[in-house]
């Protein structure tokens, strides 16, 4: 029922008030256009493959009592269908990028050729130019979004514009005309949890219950050892050796496998889950569906959508709602108790130690320490 809600909703926003002038095509660009962008914006790929099937048997049912006709695919969704894979598969195959990242690419390349059809009134490669990158790109900016997500569009506009150029689709590289968005390095401070309100963040799940007894173990991989939330859907159960006490980390962002130590806390917690809340099933991978079918959790949005039950059942503050904040928050309290950047780069698993310089901004005691008088303060200084 929800999906055929969202529906009549993307109906109405295409002015589609008389059901006699629906067509199973604008059905299917409903399938394939908003609820594949609402998938890449955070709801869960078993969400999205729900909702979709509903859409099915809706189109199914008004199509077999004649409400609406079977109508051929709109060329131009066919176009951009095509492509779609065909770009997904460039993704793979040359740069090995994963799954959730992919769909990012495609979720902004869906946007860009749907503005190019609107502009020329189909996909025509050879209309397009310079001018009209940029002017798409200003388009784009002027939503009022952060300077963060203007650079993310922008990388992944160039990804797109190579590819069309890789596939001599265009006869020139256009992913040039794609300005920059002006940074500066550590200007911005990361958003973090304090580890106080993580550790009552911590006790939130009801460790009676089986949704409890995971939960739990998954938010204490990432806010004592500074799991992804990729990195928590993909642990196998032959990662953990818990007679050594080490949790080994394989297929990470970076490509860069690394070992780290168990508390105890969170081996029990581990070990409680996987004894006592943990469904009978053949899947390698440690976290499952607490219902039927008891399957690995498909992407990071299940982590994300499970921390922000507890972030409503809490009074905890939190800057964002993502599952970053609890990574963040754990390097901040290292860096605050003195710990090494070297040491903290390692546990991170980050490929360069420059990208984890940027928690000693946060360093507030450490920074007291190198901090200059204010001229003119007390008048011990001069302009």
């Amino acid at each position: 029922m929800y999906a055929a809600y969202k529906w009549c909703n993307f109906l109405a926003s295409k002015d589609i008030a008389d059901i006699a002038n629906l067509t199973e095509s604008d059905a299917r660009a409903f399938q394939n256009e908003h609820l594949f962008k609402c998938q890449s914006e955070g709801i869960s790929t078993f969400h999205y493959r729900f909702k979709k099937n509903g859409i099915n048997n809706m189109i199914a049912f008004l199509l077999e009592t004649s409400i609406i006709e079977a109508s051929p695919p709109i060329k131009n969704e066919t176009a951009i269908s095509v492509i779609l894979s065909d770009f997904d598969n460039y993704l793979t195959r040359l740069f090995g990028i994963q799954l959730y990242t992919r769909r990012k690419y495609s979720k902004y390349a869906v946007i860009f050729m749907e503005w190019l059809i609107e502009e020329y009134g189909s996909l025509d490669w050879t209309k397009l130019s310079c001018a009209a990158v940029i002017k798409f790109q200003t388009k784009q900016n002027e939503q009022g979004v952060s300077r963060r997500t203007k650079q993310t569009w922008a990388s992944k506009l160039r990804v797109f514009l190579r590819y069309l150029y890789w596939n001599k689709m265009t006869d020139e590289d256009f992913s040039m005309s794609v300005f920059k968005i002006m940074n500066w390095s550590l200007a911005d401070i990361p958003k973090f949890m304090e580890f106080a309100d993580m550790q009552v963040l911590l006790s939130a799940p009801d460790r009676a219950t089986p949704n409890g007894k995971r939960d739990v173990a998954m938010l204490m991989l990432m806010a004592q050892l500074g799991f992804r939330a990729m990195e928590v859907i993909k642990l196998r159960i032959n990662d953990i050796d818990f007679r050594s006490g080490v949790i080994t980390l394989r297929k990470t962002k970076s490509y860069k496998e690394r070992s780290l130590p168990m508390s105890i806390e969170i081996a029990e917690a581990l070990i409680d889950y996987i004894k006592n809340g943990r469904r009978e099933t053949k899947e390698e991978r440690v976290f499952i569906r607490t219902k039927a079918p008891y399957t690995a959790l498909g992407t990071s949005s299940s982590v994300a959508i499970m921390l922000k039950k507890y972030l409503k059942s809490t009074d905890v503050k939190h800057p964002t709602n993502g599952t970053h904040q609890l990574r963040h928050g754990l390097a901040t309290h290292l860096i605050n108790q003195n710990a090494q950047i070297k040491d903290i780069a390692d546990i991170f698993g980050h490929a360069s130690i420059d990208t984890t310089k940027v928690y000693t901004k946060v360093h507030i005691d450490g920074l007291k320490c190198v901090a200059l008088p204010f001229p003119n303060m007390k008048g011990d200084a001069s302009l």
